[in-house]
């Protein structure tokens, strides 16, 4: 029975041909399965640092510009569209000036110069035929020698002519004034507006990563100004 009992204990412990041959079968397997994780695992890498150097490049540029941004809003912080209109609206141009569009103040006083000549001489004229219409009708006759073919009705209607074109010139005369007041306030809010001819759009490919996709290729569209 003791030798029957030790015949039975190395026929369990001893291993079988066929297990030895599964068993070198297995670790090659693993083995392979574990290389192509690893070579997966190098190609992710690559793929991320890619990605994080093109991440990066567009991170470093979109601070450059910020940086900028934040620059120039601190130099044209203290530039207020409100005091360039109330400086055209006591002064004419004055806004203007302050805007730096100095140009502009030539074209404002010439145009109210030739606006308060044309109401001048409207308003001489009216009053000369206004007078030579009353001493026509009230007073000793006509007093204006060249005019002494045209009747009292004429010379009336000369007087409502030169009374229309002045009053005409008064209307315009406010409405540019108004407008250079309007021209100061816009431009005030526009001082910091890059309106440059600086413009560029730039078009490259871009390589996109994700874990279902993989790998996404396309491309990037970028405006500057």
């Amino acid at each position: 029975m003791r030798y029957l009992c030790l015949i039975l204990l190395l026929f369990i412990c001893t291993p079988s041909h066929s297990h030895q041959q599964a068993q070198p079968d297995f670790i090659g397997y693993a083995g392979r399965e574990f290389g192509y994780a690893g070579e997966n695992f190098d190609y992710m890498s690559e793929e991320f640092n890619s990605a994080e150097e093109y991440v990066g490049g567009n991170f470093n540029s979109i601070a450059e510009k910020a940086d900028t941004n934040a620059f120039n809003k601190d130099v044209f912080k203290a530039h207020s569209a409100t005091k360039a209109t109330l400086l055209s609206t006591f002064l004419p141009s004055a806004g203007q000036i302050y805007n730096q569009q100095y140009w502009k103040a030539p074209i404002i006083y010439v145009g109210f110069g030739v606006i308060t000549y044309l109401a001048i001489n409207n308003y001489n004229n009216m009053n000369k035929f206004k007078d030579e219409y009353y001493a026509r009708v009230n007073g000793p006759g006509p007093e204006l020698q060249d005019y002494l073919s045209y009747t009292d009705h004429g010379i009336y209607n000369l007087y409502n002519a030169y009374k229309s074109n002045f009053q005409l010139c008064l209307i315009v005369a406010g409405a540019f004034y108004a407008l250079q007041i309007l021209d100061a306030y816009v431009y005030g809010h526009l001082f910091s507006f890059d309106i440059g001819d600086d413009l560029s759009l730039s078009i490259q490919p871009c390589l996109d990563y994700n874990p279902i996709s993989q790998k996404t290729c396309g491309l990037s569209f970028s405006l500057s100004f």
